[in-house]
């Protein structure tokens, strides 16, 4: 398993790239993450967590 932020950066990049092409805002990208990722540790956004970890189809398959 991958962890850190250094890996987790090019992956949320990616699917905000994907979010880009849907036509999407920065304020609405922002929104579809963090509403859309997979929450980890203690439920809601935690210090150690943040949002979770981010879920490329639920993302980008999310109804908009």
């Amino acid at each position: 398993q991958v962890r850190g932020t250094s890996f987790a950066a090019p992956f949320v990049a990616g699917v905000a790239a994907l979010l880009v092409q849907q036509g999407l805002t920065n304020a609405q990208i922002v929104e579809r993450l963090t509403s859309t990722a997979t929450d980890l540790g203690v439920p809601g956004r935690d210090p150690v967590y943040g949002y979770g970890e981010v879920n490329a189809a639920r993302a980008v398959g999310a109804t908009r």
